[in-house]
């Protein structure tokens, strides 16, 4: 057993906890765009923390999943308020969305160990597995890459016209009746 899962969900039960109790003193614009960004950043650092090694990097990685867990809580639970406040059709459409991205990320994550297998033999004590590093860059990497282009389609997405509307009336806490005409995105 590790201490990390605790560590990443603990963090992100609070936070949400935190999100029922005060998210409304946050906008969603802030919540969304500051906890992707702080994401990215520790999903681009962790690959280069766990190649320290040793107790320092297991102490580092842990506070940084504690980071990661809280701003992850926080993002999860931004967008399902988010997405709550819009017609049914688009709350659906991020509930398809979200098992879509869990297909995906499996595959993506199969391709990487084809492209970078785990050693067959054993490995003498301390040598390291390069493959192991390479997949974790590239897992790392594309996981920071995501939150970025995360970013990029919530700026996108609010500067739409009837979305743009949609997500500036959840923002001061209007709740939105359907839409007459189909809700383009």
């Amino acid at each position: 057993m590790t201490a990390y899962p605790f560590a990443l969900n603990a963090s992100q039960f609070i936070s949400q906890l935190f999100c029922l109790l005060y998210g409304k003193k946050m906008s969603f614009f802030h919540r969304i765009v500051v906890s992707s960004a702080i994401i990215g950043a520790v999903l681009f650092a962790m690959p280069f923390v766990i190649d320290i090694g040793g107790s320092e990097a297991y102490w580092i990685c842990f506070v940084l999943l504690l980071v990661m867990g809280w701003f992850n809580g926080l993002l999860q639970n931004t967008c399902f308020e988010l997405a709550a406040q819009f017609p049914e059709k688009n709350m659906a459409g991020m509930v398809v969305g979200q098992g879509l991205v869990g297909i995906l990320l499996n595959l993506y994550r199969d391709l990487t160990l084809r492209i970078w297998p785990k050693s067959e033999s054993e490995q003498p004590s301390g040598t390291d597995d390069d493959n192991a590093f390479y997949s974790a860059i590239a897992n790392y990497f594309a996981g920071g890459v995501i939150m970025i282009v995360a970013i990029v389609l919530f700026y996108t997405l609010k500067a739409m016209d009837r979305p743009g509307q949609l997500v500036r009336q959840a923002e001061h806490g209007h709740r939105t009746p359907p839409a007459e005409e189909p809700v383009k995105v």
